[in-house]
């Protein structure tokens, strides 16, 4: 056949070696769920009533069980009270001692019963652990088989290849059964063996409390041998009813733990049962689900069944032709160029990068909202000052102008009132008989007034030790020279003055005289002309002073 399989168009597969397998394919019957849909359906069902009835029969186990706890309960109390009466005619410290005694040996033996328990139940623990090991590396080895041969279903799928599917499915759903089993049991040994570390711990803490009780005790009957001596006669009296009820209330105690075990019995019969009721509801209910998963798929396959419609077409093509469509594919594919197999990695890394960047974005925001707030702040405590200082000093400069001016008006004014560090400052004069204008419409005399005006509003609000004005009345006429004359000599009772001016007025309000002069040959004159009385009396106050020092230190 020259090395190659053939499928007839009726369906038989004709292997390299001439053998012809497989036989003919109805055509209408393409994928449909047939027989074995319809038995594992009637398998789930099967299983699903199995459990139902498993499930009735529990519940009826329960409810007798139930039953035996409530007259077990009944009998222990019934006991108890037999017990307490008992041990109620018994000698008191005789008793007691007794009593303690023989529960430090009960819980001894228990906590060491309680120890072969706990190792018994390590061991359990871990071979379950050991066979749940072994059992998930062999469903580990038949999944990765059941891959490959998954793999290899997509070339051939004889009917052995099918069959051994079958029987290799089988076994690993029954390894999954047990590897669930094993599951739950491990969990209830760990339930266990929790149980019985948490009542160790209680016993040996019992254990020490009696003791410390026992040496309490013991001193007590120690100073109270006296008092034993005494009642030594009624103690043998007690003993013989001792010995005579010993018999009935070691029946008594036996039959109380046989009902303890009975009911300890009983509680983990129950939580099994419990545990096994709870693994049936579950797994009934995965099983309905998955019963309509499957009527589902069941159903939206026979409705794409039902819409195919492929026709092959005619004639069909040659070996040859089949032979060079596949090269054409293959060559397409190789065009196309490897998969990026780091696509993956790359994408963490840059959703990484991503994360960290967002996360610095809304950092950098939180901060900038901050810094906004502090420079609402800031600007809101800037404006206030500002609008004081403002205010203040127009108050100032509305007076002193007036005063300067002989009676005129004058008045500051913001450009941009609600903002005003984003406008300007208008100052608006009117002289006296004279128009209200603005500074920049002013004559230079009427600009010099208004701006010495300003700056001695300005000094009025924030005073400053020391002022140099140059020739600021220049441009002034006598009775406005004389005027900033008078108001300069006033100021200068609280700062310091230096003014250059060519004006007599001004230089005979002046304290101290500096006068500079050319002289003929080229060479500065310094003519100095100080107020002599403020002088004597600046001379006065120093001696004054001197002596005064010189009294205190004689």
């Amino acid at each position: 056949m020259g090395g190659i399989r053939i499928v007839t168009m009726d369906g038989d597969l004709i292997e390299a070696s001439g053998a012809m397998v497989g036989g003919a394919v109805n055509r209408q019957a393409t994928l449909k769920f047939g027989t074995t849909s319809q038995s594992r359906l009637d398998t789930v069902s099967a299983e699903l009533r199995a459990a139902n009835e498993s499930l009735d029969t529990l519940r009826i186990k329960m409810r007798a069980l139930r039953d035996s706890i409530r007259e077990m309960d009944n009998q222990m109390r019934s006991v108890n009270a037999g017990s307490m009466e008992l041990q109620g005619k018994l000698g008191r410290l005789e008793a007691q001692l007794k009593e303690l005694s023989d529960k430090r040996k009960r819980l001894t033996a228990e906590a060491a019963a309680k120890r072969d328990e706990l190792s018994r139940a390590k061991e359990a623990n871990s071979k379950a652990a050991s066979d749940l090991a072994r059992i998930t590396s062999e469903l580990e080895g038949l999944r990765a088989e059941r891959t490959a041969i998954r793999d290899r279903i997509t070339e051939i799928a004889p009917a052995e290849m099918q069959e051994r599917i079958q029987r290799i499915r089988d076994s690993v759903y029954e390894l999954t059964n047990q590897v669930s089993e094993l599951t739950t049991e491990k969990a209830t040994l760990a339930a266990e063996k929790s149980g019985h570390d948490s009542h160790l711990s209680s016993i040996k803490t019992e254990i020490a409390k009696i003791s410390k009780k026992i040496e309490l005790d013991s001193e007590a009957i120690q100073n109270a041998s006296d008092e034993n001596d005494r009642k030594k006669v009624e103690l043998n009296a007690l003993r013989i009813i001792e010995a005579e009820m010993e018999s009935g209330i070691k029946g008594l105690r036996e039959a109380k733990d046989g009902l303890l075990e009975s009911k300890i019995k009983a509680e983990g019969q129950r939580d099994n049962i419990f545990e096994k009721i709870e693994t049936k509801t579950s797994f009934k209910l995965s099983l309905e689900a998955k019963v309509a998963i499957t009527e589902e798929s069941i159903r939206q396959l026979r409705e794409e069944v039902s819409q195919i419609g492929f026709e092959v077409e005619r004639p069909i093509p040659s070996e040859e032709e089949l032979r060079r469509t596949i090269k054409s594919c293959e060559n397409i594919m190789a065009r196309m160029g490897q998969v990026n197999l780091r696509a993956i990695e790359d994408y963490e890394d840059r959703k990484a990068r991503y994360d960290s960047l967002r996360a610095d974005v809304e950092r950098l925001n939180a901060q900038i909202k901050e810094l906004n707030e502090l420079v609402a702040s800031l600007n809101s405590e800037k404006k206030g000052l500002f609008m004081k200082s403002y205010e203040g000093i127009d108050s100032n400069f509305r007076k002193i102008y007036s005063e300067l001016s002989g009676g005129g008006e004058a008045f500051m004014k913001l450009e941009n009132e609600d903002d005003p560090f984003q406008g300007g400052l208008e100052i608006n004069a009117k002289p006296k008989n004279g128009k209200l204008l603005r500074l920049e419409a002013l004559s230079g005399g009427e600009k010099s007034l208004t701006a010495l005006a300003f700056i001695f509003a300005i000094q009025e609000h924030q005073p400053s030790p020391f002022y140099v004005l140059d020739e600021v009345d220049m441009f002034l006429d006598s009775v406005n020279a004389e005027m900033v004359a008078t108001r300069i000599r006033k100021s200068a009772e609280t700062a310091q003055f230096l003014q250059v001016s060519l004006r007599k007025v001004t230089l005979a309000m002046a304290q101290h005289l500096i006068g500079v002069m050319r002289q003929p040959n080229g060479y500065s004159k310094i003519i100095i002309q100080p107020d002599f009385e403020e002088v004597s009396r600046y001379e006065s106050e120093a001696l004054a002073h001197k002596q005064e020092a010189k009294e205190e230190e004689g």
